[in-house]
Parts: structure tokens; C-alpha cells; sequence
């Protein structure tokens, strides 16, 4: 039941945001280009659960440090109503489920 949930939160996800954030890689900031993301860690000091990629490589280097942990992205924009929503749920999901590896990519 609960593997079933994520995947529909998901599949939502892919609904919402069809498209690559990475395609539009020259609209980050400056900020975001140098950020390097923490990797997950099970029983790690990592203090939040959602880790935050503001790169493709950041993204790349989470996604390899995941191992065989369930992976949920999350993408999302600061002008999106929907995304500003889910947002408290998917910090929940996360605590809920402290195996899986949640990511959100902003852009």
C-alpha cells in the first residue's frame, strides 16, 4: 500500500512538471550552479530529509549515492501554486518514510 502511494505522488509528479529542469540548466542562479547537495546517507547526521539539487551533477551524485534506496524527486518552481501545496506533504512522506531518498529540484 505505501510503495503504491509514492508511486502515485509520482506519477503526479510527472504530470505536473513534463519537462526536463535541466534543459533550462543557463536560467540558474549563480548560487544554485555552485551548491553541491548532500548525498543520503541511512544513519547519517544529515539533519533534513529532503536534500535539495541545484545542479545536474548534484543530481547525478545523489541519484549514485542512493544505492538501492527508493529515489522521489520532486520538481518544483517558486511560482507554482500546486508545487507550494504538495510541499508540507512531501516533507511528511519523507519523515514517514526514512529509507527512501527524497530530492527536490527546483527551477
Amino acid at each position: 500500500m505505501a510503495r503504491s502511494t509514492i508511486l502515485t505522488i509520482l506519477s503526479a509528479f510527472a504530470l505536473l512538471h513534463s519537462a526536463s529542469p535541466f534543459a533550462f540548466t543557463s536560467s540558474f542562479t549563480a548560487t544554485q550552479r555552485r551548491s553541491t547537495s548532500a548525498v543520503y546517507r541511512r544513519g547519517s547526521n544529515l539533519s533534513m530529509r529532503v536534500v535539495d539539487i541545484g545542479s545536474e551533477a548534484a543530481f547525478d551524485k545523489t541519484i549514485g549515492g542512493a544505492g538501492d534506496a527508493l529515489v522521489v524527486i520532486d520538481y518544483s518552481t517558486t511560482w507554482c501554486g500546486p508545487c507550494k501545496v504538495i510541499a508540507p506533504k512531501y516533507d511528511e512522506l519523507s519523515d514517514k518514510y526514512p529509507d527512501a531518498v527524497f530530492l527536490k529540484v527546483k527551477f
